[in-house]
């Protein structure tokens, strides 16, 4: 009886893993991917190579547990809103991650978890649009792989990042017809930064045209004029009552966009739009490669990713047209979807040609994808076995180590100034300044050259601001090893 019993729960474990294989494959990925992901934004941080952003983020969300609601130090100005620089009013509702795990690191893990996590709608997204798991698989491969995304990852963390999983969650619910899950999505995604709700009355207005049912183009006409409505809302309303300008800081960024000579908001200066339009080509190939040039096949779907596309054509910063930083972390779900759709498409095109082994077709074109992005994530991913990569971002010596347990022991109530990379290991705290702002701290904590990616230069702000706490009568030097120094204020 018991051997027979053995042999049975044998064979329902065997029918159990074999109807389950592609629940097991992803869930291996994204198991992959999280622990990889985690392990070396935390090695990054841990070498001191995280920085500004991080330090913002981390604030003003360990602000808003204790009491300070969407608030950070900034500059001359103390303690500002967040709305000063951003409307990711979801760093609030992520405030309960530092109860479980009070350090910025909980942020790192968590933002690991939630780009790992974008896989499970993605899949099911390809799953039910390909009725083929192998294919949707395929597609989440490519995306896990994709290097914009990886960069976006280990740059420090970001709201807007949280926004690839929350809009790959939006559509699977959309195409589902859960229009409740839908709403919940967008929502959350809404909140990630201000120009995310464009996104969201994108993939509403492709919903609306996709659908028949009254109140189902009733409902995605609602949220898209929504969206647009808070966008409007945030950057021309809200926002510039919390900015010193009086308009949203990054309006510099934009050629002929921002306050004309009257005071009143003009666009103009078109002219630019064209000419980078055709100089773009790294760009484009930066955010289709990845995908095996896959998503151009996958109109009308790419479009979601238009708003965040035109935003960053229109910058005049170079660096919101790469992958390096968090740029195109509204692009990532319209290339990803895009894929999926081009597959389809082909699918379709295939059946109608009524060519044999068209399964086999597809999955050859997925591999050839596959390669590409491969090929794509080698040569140009943060991860350390990329070729060529500066592998000091992850290097923690003796030193790094030693520092950190020093910033650690220092009084809680105490303000401090720092550099930029250091900031982000000092921040729960109420007074937590960048530097050159807050040079009367009580604590002043520096790195006297840059640790940026293949700048390693002397800053010379911070030399001149050692050179002149070293000699000063206010202030006693508490620590100085291979370009690290503290310095606390005499009371």
């Amino acid at each position: 009886m018991k051997k027979n019993k053995m042999k049975t729960g044998k064979k329902k474990s065997f029918k159990w893993l074999w109807g389950n294989w592609d629940k097991l494959i992803l869930a291996l990925m994204v198991g992959v991917y999280v622990v990889l992901f985690s392990y070396l934004s935390i090695r990054r941080h841990n070498a001191f190579f995280s920085g500004y952003d991080l330090a913002n983020m981390d604030q003003v969300i360990w602000n808003s547990l204790h009491g300070r609601l969407f608030s950070l130090t900034s500059g001359e100005l103390g303690t500002v809103s967040r709305l000063q620089f951003h409307a990711d009013f979801i760093l609030v509702l992520l405030a309960p991650l530092y109860l479980l795990w009070d350090n910025v690191r909980a942020l790192l893990v968590f933002q690991s978890l939630a780009l790992g996590l974008g896989a499970i709608p993605l899949y099911l997204i390809g799953k039910l649009v390909l009725k083929d798991k192998l294919l949707a698989l395929g597609v989440v491969g490519l995306y896990l792989l994709n290097p914009g995304m990886q960069w976006t990852n280990m740059y420090d963390f970001h709201g807007v990042a949280l926004a690839i999983p929350l809009l790959l969650g939006a559509f699977w619910a959309g195409i589902s017809k859960k229009w409740r899950v839908f709403i919940l999505f967008s929502f959350l995604a809404v909140l990630t930064k201000e120009e995310v709700s464009l996104l969201v009355a994108a993939m509403a207005g492709l919903f609306f045209l996709w659908s028949r049912k009254g109140k189902e183009r009733k409902l995605n006409l609602l949220v898209g004029l929504g969206g647009v409505l808070w966008f409007g809302g945030i950057i021309f309303w809200l926002m510039p009552k919390f900015s010193v300008a009086g308009q949203h800081w990054a309006w510099e960024w934009f050629d002929g966009v921002g306050l004309g000579k009257t005071g009143k908001f003009e666009v103009s200066g078109f002219g630019f739009l064209l000419p980078r339009l055709r100089e773009e080509k790294l760009y484009y190939r930066e955010l289709l490669e990845p995908f095996g040039y896959l998503p151009l096949l996958g109109l009308p779907w790419l479009l979601l990713g238009l708003p965040e596309f035109v935003i960053n054509m229109f910058s005049n910063q170079g660096q919101m047209r790469g992958v390096v930083m968090h740029y195109d972390s509204g692009l990532v779900p319209a290339l990803a979807i895009a894929s999926v759709f081009a597959l389809f498409y082909l699918k379709r095109f295939l059946q109608f040609l009524k060519i044999k082994w068209g399964s086999i077709v597809l999955l050859g074109l997925l591999l050839l994808a596959g390669v590409m992005g491969a090929k794509r994530a080698y040569f140009y991913s943060p991860t350390p076995v990329t070729p060529g990569h500066w592998r000091a971002m992850y290097q923690v010596g003796e030193t790094e180590r030693e520092f950190e347990k020093l910033l650690q022991s220092l009084p809680k109530d105490a303000s401090i100034a720092s550099s930029s990379e250091i900031r982000p290991h000092i921040n729960h705290r109420e007074f937590s300044y960048n530097l050159p702002a807050g040079e009367e701290a009580d604590y002043v904590a520096m790195l006297d050259k840059n640790r940026l990616v293949g700048d390693v230069n002397i800053k010379p702000y911070e030399k001149v601001l050692i050179e002149k706490l070293e000699v000063s009568e206010d202030y006693e030097k508490l620590y100085d090893e291979n370009g690290f120094y503290l310095f606390k204020r005499n009371r």
